[in-house]
């Protein structure tokens, strides 16, 4: 009869056993997958969630250039990217705007009006009075620039093209020539309209150190009037992110894409500006984050259940130890007695293994709809494939470990009751468990890099040796109890305890329970410092209890607007970031209204008096002025 055959009826023969180690090694297998599988899936979402937190625009690239006209910038952008495949197939079709620097003349101040085309923009403005330009010469302006030009629809605004400082013109500027105003548009119905892509075109304000008015931006409908002056306009090119598309695996050829795009807008005369890097250097960090804490939560799940599997096939094996003594008896070579000593729970390895990859991979599809971004699925990577090899491979290896005593047994110690001791073996195993549990613990608590794989470790091997621990105090107290009930002649007492003290199946559940109990309130603890941990990241980041992002033309025009929204002063805050490089290193400046700052701001810790000391800190209390009268 053919081994394999021979492990079949062994399997039906014992159904209930062979039952619980498939299930132990499906779940072994299916929590060994999903270590991979649900990083893979978490680090897609976190790619498609900071991508998509930002605007598309943002997110893409932006080429600018000052052209002749812009058929010859679009080219230019598209050269540009030819060089750059990865990048160039996740970006959506450009959109191409041009911008020229008019001023307003015979004006107490000077007042800026941009003018731009951007395609289809009077599509994508509310219109309150008049109609779209169709021909050279008509714009479309906002309602409060109209007001302070004292235009309406229909009337005439001498503007003048304006030659940026330190420029050197190709000619003297046109003399001041009248545009006509065909319609009127309110600016804050459409400012958070995507289409605006990376343009600040709806902004006015004032600025007193250069006594300077900036006007919302005047729109037409054709370049024509836009070409062919002294100083020539700002073609840009926008080409949006598409976030859908974006991978994981992409990561590395978007970063060698961007510096290729770099490379070659210097050679070209072209600005190239992209928030990718910065939003992918962000990603990468919470990747990081993801990929250590992952296996932290589960590969201790993973060493459970090779233990429990190690304890049941053990409990299995020393079952069986008559039918290995008879087949010793019979003259099976050693590989035949292996084979008929663990044959069954090594098929059971080999069927059951597929069949919790397959859990695994659809535990994590299930995980990543429920709660991650629609982008992230289970996918089938190598690492995968590699990770439920690990996983048969362990659970080959337990049982073998764990068959290894009772095969190697001779026929005497196969048929008595009670099993021999090997005290040597079992106090090398146990301090080798020891030594690693030490080892781990010092790498978590100080050594620099705490993502090793003894440090993911740490925690099952520290519940394994409290387990052994709980083991050796069971056999401790049975005996030191058996001894007691012998001199006091308490036959019951005597019996349990030598039951107890004698068989090291009992000591083996016992560390089990020990070890699932160190494990349950691991992954508890576990889980309330991770909530913990990330409400003070939340709040460190975000420096208060809701933040909203706005466009604004200068830090003025946002503290006054935010003043006026909130006079009291208990509601809001204005800020103003600043991202610059500093010593090769990117900094980023805040600018906060320092007298809101104690009430508004949340600060790590909750301590109240520290935003306080603080804002005290920030004023800049000026002294005062004093006047000095001369004679007369």
């Amino acid at each position: 009869m053919p081994s394999w055959w021979v492990a079949v009826r062994g399997i039906a023969y014992r159904p209930g056993r062979s039952l619980v180690v498939a299930l132990l090694v499906a779940v072994t297998a299916a929590t060994a997958v999903a270590i991979p599988a649900y990083t893979r899936a978490a680090q897609q979402s976190v790619l498609t969630d900071v991508l998509t937190a930002q605007p598309a625009a943002l997110a893409g690239v932006v080429s600018e250039t000052r052209a002749a006209d812009d058929r010859a910038a679009l080219a230019a952008s598209q050269d540009a990217l030819a060089g750059s495949p990865v990048l160039a197939d996740r970006l959506a079709p450009p959109q191409a705007a041009v911008e020229l620097e008019m001023v307003v003349p015979g004006r107490n101040a000077l007042t800026q009006l941009p003018m731009v085309w951007r395609g289809d923009a009077c599509a994508h403005l509310r219109l309150v009075a008049g109609a779209c330009p169709a021909r050279p010469g008509e714009v479309v302006v906002a309602d409060r620039s109209a007001t302070f030009l004292g235009a309406g629809v229909g009337q005439r605004i001498p503007v003048q093209e304006r030659i940026p400082t330190g420029a050197v013109a190709q000619r003297e500027p046109d003399p001041a020539t009248p545009v006509t105003v065909t319609g009127i548009y309110d600016p804050t119905a459409t400012i958070q309209d995507p289409y605006w892509g990376r343009g600040l075109y709806f902004g006015m304000g004032y600025n007193d150190k250069t006594d300077t008015y900036s006007l919302d931006t005047a729109f037409v409908a054709v370049t024509d009037g836009l070409y062919g002056r002294a100083w020539p306009p700002t073609v840009s090119v926008e080409y949006p992110l598409r976030v859908a598309q974006v991978r994981v695996d992409d990561i590395p050829g978007l970063r060698a894409d961007l510096a290729a795009l770099d490379a070659y807008a210097g050679r070209a005369n072209l600005s190239i500006e992209s928030g990718l890097p910065n939003f992918l250097t962000e990603t990468e960090r919470q990747h990081r984050a993801i990929a250590r804490s992952v296996p932290l939560v589960a590969l201790p799940l993973v060493l459970l259940c090779l233990f429990v599997l190690f304890v049941v096939a053990a409990a299995v094996t020393e079952e069986r130890a008559p039918e290995i003594a008879l087949g010793r008896l019979r003259g099976l070579r050693p590989a035949q007695l292996a084979g008929f000593g663990v044959g069954e729970p090594l098929l059971l390895v080999l069927l059951a293994t597929p069949v919790g990859l397959g859990l695994g991979m659809a535990a994590t599809e299930l995980a990543a709809r429920a709660f991650l971004a629609d982008t992230a699925h289970a996918e089938l990577t190598t690492r995968v494939l590699l990770a439920g090899a690990a996983a048969l491979l362990g659970a080959a290896a337990a049982i073998a470990l764990a068959g290894r005593r009772t095969l190697r047994a001779d026929v005497l110690a196969l048929l008595r009751r009670v099993p021999s001791r090997s005290r040597r073996r079992v106090a090398a195993v146990e301090a080798a468990a020891g030594a690693l549990a030490l080892a781990a613990l010092y790498q978590v608590l100080a050594g620099q890099d705490r993502s090793t794989p003894i440090a993911y470790a740490a925690p099952a091997l520290v519940a394994l040796v409290a387990g052994l621990l709980a083991g050796r105090l069971l056999g401790w107290r049975a005996r030191a109890r058996g001894r007691r009930a012998a001199r006091r002649g308490q036959l019951a007492a005597l019996l349990a305890a030598a039951q107890l003290s004698r068989r090291p199946a009992h000591a083996r559940v016992v560390a089990l329970l020990t070890v699932a109990v160190a494990l349950l309130a691991f992954a508890a603890t576990g889980w309330d410092v991770a909530a913990g941990n990330r409400e003070t990241a939340a709040r460190a980041d975000l420096g208060a209890r809701r933040v909203y992002q706005v466009n604004a033309p200068d830090p003025a025009t946002l503290l006054a607007a935010v003043r006026a929204a909130d006079p009291g002063g208990r509601q809001a805050m204005a800020v103003v970031r600043r991202f610059q490089f500093y010593g090769q290193a990117r900094t980023i400046s805040v600018g906060v209204d320092a007298g809101r700052l104690p009430g508004i701001a949340v600060w790590p810790g909750g301590d109240a008096a520290v935003p306080t000391a603080v804002a005290r800190q920030l004023r800049s209390e000026a002294e005062p002025v004093l006047l000095l009268h001369g004679p007369g």
